[in-house]
């Protein structure tokens, strides 16, 4: 599978190994579980847009930060327990 992003939060998903299946064998043999994360935060417009483009083709769930944490991917969270939140769109939000 390959994904793109392009500027404007476009996605563009296409599948060039697709053998030549019944309808159903291709949908159960296409749809996935997709973890959908980001470091810019549970709204942020991409990671919306990626959630809209990748469910078509599987169980997209989204977990990301209640916060952007842009240039944190080093840090840790050692000071109090992260706490997963589901959110009413189904997208989880994390506090660390």
């Amino acid at each position: 599978m390959i994904i793109n992003i392009h500027q404007h939060n476009k996605v563009g998903i296409g599948c060039s190994a697709v053998p030549k299946y019944s309808p159903e064998l291709q949908r159960r043999v296409l749809y996935m579980n997709i973890l959908v994360s980001n470091d810019d935060g549970v709204m942020a417009p991409g990671i919306i847009a990626l959630y809209e483009a990748l469910r078509a083709v599987g169980q997209v769930t989204v977990v990301a930060p209640d916060a952007e944490r842009s240039g944190f991917s080093s840090a840790l969270t050692l000071d109090r327990p992260l706490r997963p939140v589901k959110l009413p769109n189904g997208f989880w939000s994390v506090n660390g």
